[in-house]
């Protein structure tokens, strides 16, 4: 009967128990960091991949209305440096469309990928008498 009342092998299962809470409290702490750092990688890509997409619609923005149907249709994918300094892929798409009254417009459409994800995809549309 006195063995059982001796507490001697409670400080070991108590410093067990401490070691599993903070290792289960450390993992989360490692998950929520790793989170924190893809988040802001997909951040950073977005943000480079729209402003490479600006740039190319600021490019036709500048431009006269008939300039713009001159473009070709495809111009198919381009390798561009983004503020990054990374890769990406612009592909640019310029096509004719009748709205409601008739009117011809011109649908631009310009789209930002890297390695095979689409990123960003801009459209404007550009009528003769808004764009001279």
């Amino acid at each position: 009967m006195p063995r059982v009342r001796q507490e001697g092998g409670f400080g070991l299962v108590e410093l067990l128990i401490a070691m599993t809470v903070l290792a289960i409290g450390l993992t989360a702490l490692v998950a929520a960091f790793s989170s924190g750092y893809v988040a802001i990688n997909r951040a950073n890509t977005v943000g480079s991949a729209s402003v490479l997409a600006d740039k190319q619609m600021e490019t036709f923005r500048a431009m006269t209305y008939d300039t713009i149907t001159a473009q070709p249709a495809d111009s198919g994918w381009v390798n561009v440096v983004g503020p990054d300094g990374k890769t990406y892929e612009m592909r640019t798409t310029v096509a004719a469309q009748t709205v409601s009254n008739g009117r011809t417009v011109q649908l631009v459409d310009v789209y930002i990928r890297q390695t095979g994800k689409d990123w960003v995809h801009e459209q404007s549309t550009f009528d003769r008498l808004t764009g001279g």
